[in-house]
């Protein structure tokens, strides 16, 4: 709730609106009634823009307003006492918005978005993480107070890599998902972006080729891990490292996914 209770003109109220919801509104503060998932994502970037604005309550209240289609906007105003609005703003305009739109089922198109994300046909890793970000913050927004852990993260973005040199990144930089999620994205973007060339054998693979023929749940398709195994064997054979030892540092008796040990086996040659 916005504590500055200063009441000015409404002229200049909804000029002050307009600086930062724009004239017209930004598509993304637009709500669209309409659509599956609408409102969770609208809610979140409304929120979003209303906590960085130093304003009083009256222009929050003008705000969320301005944001909302015209009959949607008739019937909160009818069913929101003005004192109320008068007393708590925007902040009881979005909770008789919640009490219509924030159903189980909306709510479940937000979980749905976050189980199937992942890195799409011909999407760069850094579109990916984009998009991985925006939904994991719509995610939290709604479902987790305190927000989930670095590690979930870290393990979310990784598990959504798809193509092969990003799974032979995720196998190689941080196969337990230790890393917070920013250093993790960094070191993958560093990988990948070192350009080395993957095993004619790897590059000849179809985009098909890298996930399994079945598809997972909604439709999308999931890694074959087969196709990981075969990928770590390549890239062991490319760095002399004996078939059965670790692909991290090419000691025997574990696997990368386990490896302990700080120092990377011909760490120079896989980055340079």
């Amino acid at each position: 709730i916005k504590t500055d209770v200063t009441k000015r003109p409404i002229d200049q109220a909804i000029k002050q609106v307009r600086v930062f919801i724009g004239h017209p509104v930004h598509d993304r503060l637009k709500f669209d009634p309409n659509h599956s998932g609408a409102y969770a994502r609208w809610r979140v970037a409304f929120a979003d823009a209303i906590e960085r604005v130093p304003c009083s309550r009256q222009v929050a209240t003008e705000a969320v307003l301005a944001c909302l289609p015209e009959p949607v906007k008739g019937t909160v105003e009818r069913s929101v006492h003005p004192s109320d609005i008068e007393k708590f703003g925007h902040v009881i305009i979005i909770y008789a918005l919640d009490h219509t739109y924030l159903t189980k089922l909306e709510l479940r198109s937000v979980s749905a978005a976050w189980e199937r994300i992942c890195q799409q046909p011909n999407e760069s890793v850094r579109q990916y993480a984009t998009r991985f970000e925006h939904c994991a913050h719509v995610y939290t927004a709604l479902y987790y107070t305190h927000g989930l852990s670095a590690r979930d993260i870290t393990t979310k973005f990784s598990d959504g890599l798809r193509g092969a040199r990003e799974v032979l990144g995720r196998c190689l930089i941080d196969p337990q998902c230790q890393l917070g999620y920013e250093a993790y994205k960094l070191a993958l973007f560093a990988f990948l972006d070192n350009g080395t060339p993957l095993p004619d054998d790897l590059t000849a693979m179809t985009p098909g080729q890298s996930r399994s023929q079945g598809s997972g749940k909604g439709g999308l398709k999931k890694v074959d891990h087969s196709q990981i195994i075969s990928i770590c064997a390549l890239a062991t054979k490319e760095l002399g490292i004996p078939p059965d030892n670790c692909l991290r540092c090419g000691l025997p008796s574990h696997q990368a996914n386990s490896c302990r040990h700080t120092q990377i086996f011909k760490q120079k040659e896989r980055c340079d």
